[in-house]
């Protein structure tokens, strides 16, 4: 049976080794959903790669190209690409464009690539997000995003704090999160939960994490509590589907 289509998901990338099993798990979450969805058990696994922007073995163009060169080989004529990104960044915006753009050009019209929207333009992401809220009624959340210098990049986290009632803090940008908390502390608000909007950053996390207690005392806070960041299960990779 000729596979119709086949998938790219295409995260950041990183050093850190502890990134690549969650990015692994999305994947083969979201291979299992697309069989549902087809509703056809006795079909093949639909092809499913991963790739990464940055510190892969390759190039983007390179990977997307050699994922392709193999599912040639099975009939396959589609490839459509998923950007595992928060925010319509240099990597949403350009970077990742222009490595299928190129990896296009290369393959001729052998095979079609379609870039699909990226991760968190999806309107249910907010869903994720509030599911992580501390149900403590008395807690001031900040919502802490990478931020992003790219014209509008931010755009959607300021819009997704407005939904959840939140704050927001900015890991690199303004304001970060030391002068929302600062002005938290001034308004007497004691109970902070830090909210990560990140995806595969352990190290961030870790980060996070580690200055926990320093925190707390430097902006003389009774209670700061961190939720995990976002991680692979059924409801991203439903987002996904909706996606292609």
């Amino acid at each position: 049976m000729t596979v119709p289509s086949a998938y790219f998901l295409v995260a950041h990338g990183s050093r850190d080794p502890r990134a690549q099993a969650p990015l692994i798990r999305l994947a083969h979450t979201f291979s299992q959903q697309l069989r549902v969805q087809h509703s056809e058990p006795a079909s093949p696994q639909p092809l499913v790669q991963t790739g990464t922007l940055e510190c892969g073995p390759l190039p983007l163009n390179q990977q997307i190209q050699q994922f392709a060169q193999t599912l040639l080989s099975q009939e396959v004529t589609q490839l459509d690409i998923l950007p595992l990104f928060l925010l319509p960044g240099v990597h949403v915006m350009k970077d990742i464009p222009t490595a299928v753009t190129v990896a296009q050009q290369r393959l001729g019209e052998s095979i079609q690539l379609r870039l699909r929207p990226y991760l968190g333009s999806h309107p249910q992401m907010v869903d994720l997000l509030r599911d992580r809220l501390s149900p403590d009624p008395a807690a001031v959340h900040i919502l802490l995003a990478h931020g992003s210098r790219y014209p509008g990049g931010t755009a959607p986290v300021q819009q997704l704090a407005a939904q959840l009632g939140v704050e927001l803090a900015y890991w690199v940008g303004d304001p970060n999160l030391e002068t929302c908390l600062a002005q938290l502390s001034a308004r007497n608000r004691r109970q902070i939960g830090i909210l990560p909007y990140f995806l595969f950053a352990r190290g961030i996390i870790d980060i996070l994490t580690a200055r926990g207690d320093q925190l707390k005392w430097e902006f003389d806070l009774h209670n700061l509590l961190i939720a995990p960041p976002l991680e692979p299960n059924l409801q991203m990779a439903g987002l996904l589907l909706d996606l292609i």
